[in-house]
């Protein structure tokens, strides 16, 4: 079952990511994040729909940046499903931590 990043925002759901290198990343640049594609589950073609759909820009290949970093929240960490999802200022590290905790699944929050 594929859920779209928009969930993440609003804490319904997601699949995430592994250790390896990202088949891509999502930036959602007016809600300040970005998220990788890292779990052997993604394929480019599936991180890219998935990214698109909700109005993200996919670079494949591509990690996030670390710049203005608030936080990282890694949802089913060590799975083929992993997903990092990173936040950027303005948030504040207490929403950040509040959006990584309503994920479905499994998070751990990570301060940069």
């Amino acid at each position: 079952m594929r859920i779209s990043v928009l969930c993440i925002v609003f804490g319904l759901g997601l699949l995430s990511c592994g250790d390896s290198k990202p088949v891509g990343r999502c930036q959602i640049a007016p809600l300040f994040y970005c998220v990788e594609y890292v779990g052997s589950s993604y394929t480019k073609d599936l991180a890219q729909t998935d990214c698109e759909t909700p109005g993200g820009e996919f670079t494949a290949n591509a990690s996030c940046p670390t710049d203005s970093l608030v936080g990282t929240c890694v949802s089913e960490p060590g799975t083929k499903a992993e997903m990092r999802t990173y936040f950027y200022s303005p948030q504040t590290l207490e929403d950040s931590r509040t959006t990584c905790a309503a994920m479905s699944g499994t998070t751990e929050f990570h301060e940069p």
